[in-house]
């Protein structure tokens, strides 16, 4: 629908919801030789992004109906930058935080539970309950 469009919106207009765009495929955990198959299509970037932005998420008890965003990616010097946003439901009230840190998996772990709390905690007693 290009031929719609009217513009396309960059991450510093809009942050997109979690993990959007990521594809998961699910697999049993004993099924050693589909997942030999299935470990060639990991993108491993978007692995890591991914697990830092539903840390994240999970710090904040998000669901599909929740205004939360998150994006994290592989900066120009190899590192993750992250930006969070939490917002009421109308919008009229906006947290966003950021993070920059290493691209490995226990850091961005960090980073997205980190930032989660930081917003929860700006956000404060009884916000989320409009949310729910």
């Amino acid at each position: 629908m290009a031929e719609t469009a009217t513009s396309v919106l960059s991450v510093e207009e809009m942050l997109p919801a979690v993990a959007q765009g990521a594809i998961g495929i699910a697999c049993r955990s004993d099924d050693d030789q589909m997942m030999n198959y299935l470990s060639s299509l990991n993108h491993e970037d978007t692995r890591l992004a991914v697990a830092c932005e539903r840390e994240f998420l999970a710090v904040l008890d998000g669901n599909c109906r929740t205004p939360i965003a998150a994006y994290a990616y592989r900066d120009k010097d190899g590192n993750c930058s992250f930006r969070g946003l939490l917002a009421s439901p109308d919008g009229s009230i906006v947290y966003e935080t950021s993070r920059t840190g290493s691209y490995d998996l226990d850091g961005m772990v960090e980073m997205g539970k980190d930032a989660g709390h930081e917003l929860k905690a700006k956000a404060g007693p009884g916000f989320f309950d409009s949310l729910q």
